[in-house]
């Protein structure tokens, strides 16, 4: 998904649709992912094959409650996942492509980083740090692959943060409580 959101804030540069980002254990740059694949072949594959390759992924083992409820919860929503809805995201994931960031300096970021066991290798976390290198930066000691799962309340508290730059605005994320009518 973070992938997905800094490519659309990208491609909308010039008419901006994205006010700013909240990233959270994703990556810019997909050449990890796409090294000796062949994208297409996932629209060939089988739906058992391709959640068998999503699900590999996925850590098996966490001491922490939260942790474990959080993979089961993301486990459960890739079996209700249709082949193809499946085989495009492992298409996108796993073609070669990269965010371009010089786009996206403008927006204001928070990256989210777990430091127990997120779900993408530390080059990867390091590149999407190089990219933003203004970026707020948000930290969590526990979390696993889905700290939005796992560890929501701090996860929505950094939410809440990032937003509190729109009070007020036009954009503000609040609604306004309207006023009664006077007659």
């Amino acid at each position: 998904g973070g992938y997905l959101a800094q490519k659309f804030a990208e491609i909308t540069f010039r008419n901006p649709m994205v006010m700013s980002l909240i990233l959270c254990n994703t990556f810019s740059d997909t050449s990890e992912y796409s090294k000796g694949m062949m994208p297409s072949l996932f629209y060939m594959m089988p739906t058992f094959a391709l959640k068998r390759h999503v699900l590999g992924s996925f850590p098996t083992v966490s001491n922490n409650r939260h942790i474990t409820d959080s993979i089961d919860f993301m486990v459960e929503q890739v079996e209700k996942i249709e082949r193809s809805a499946l085989a495009s995201r492992l298409v996108i994931g796993c073609t070669k492509n990269y965010v371009e960031p010089q786009r996206l300096r403008h927006q204001p970021i928070t990256l989210i980083e777990v430091f127990d066991n997120p779900g993408i290798s530390l080059t990867m976390q390091e590149d999407l740090q190089k990219c933003y290198p203004e970026a707020k930066r948000a930290q969590l000691k526990s979390g696993g692959s889905f700290p939005y799962l796992a560890t929501a309340h701090e996860v929505n508290l950094y939410i809440l943060i990032h937003l509190k730059q729109y009070v007020n605005t036009r954009h503000s994320p609040y609604q306004k409580e309207s006023e009664p009518e006077t007659e």
